[in-house]
């Protein structure tokens, strides 16, 4: 049954890393939609408990689901009017592994600066009365990425 699916992950590139923070993602996804008691979601103690990971890791899983998800599911489903959603990486297939340290320093530095300043301007442009009725949740994540290099 796995053979069909490593073969095509590998074949794409994906590293285990890879594979299995996906696998997480999809474990805790179908576990909360699909394994909730009287049709309710599953609750995130009882999502540690089916899928062996901690509750801290489930709280990680689902906010990443919510927000990365969610932002490339717009993307892909959005109509031709309607704007997409900020969605982009940096990457370099050709980088020293003597760079990470630097790289590392580098994002700590830069990339904190400019999420302080995201920080800022929705802190800025945050509604003043308290009518959640019209506030929406904004925001931008920063991930980090490492891995082998990729055979097409």
């Amino acid at each position: 049954m796995f053979r069909p699916i490593a073969r095509v992950m590998l074949r794409a590139g994906i590293s285990w890393r890879e594979l299995s923070d996906v696998l997480k993602t999809t474990y805790v996804e179908v576990a909360t939609e699909d394994f909730g008691i009287r049709g309710r979601p599953t609750n995130i103690s009882r999502v540690a408990i089916l899928t062996g990971l901690t509750r801290k890791e489930v709280r990680r899983l689902r906010d990443l689901l919510e927000d990365m998800g969610y932002t490339v599911a717009y993307n892909l489903d959005r109509s031709e009017t309607d704007p997409g959603r900020f969605e982009r990486r940096a990457t370099n297939t050709r980088m020293p592994a003597k760079a990470v340290p630097a790289f590392r320093e580098f994002i700590e530095i830069e990339g904190q600066a400019f999420l302080e300043r995201v920080d800022a301007w929705l802190s800025e442009h945050e509604l003043e009365d308290s009518d959640d009725s019209k506030s929406v949740r904004l925001g931008l994540g920063a991930y980090w990425i490492e891995g082998r290099k990729r055979e097409d």
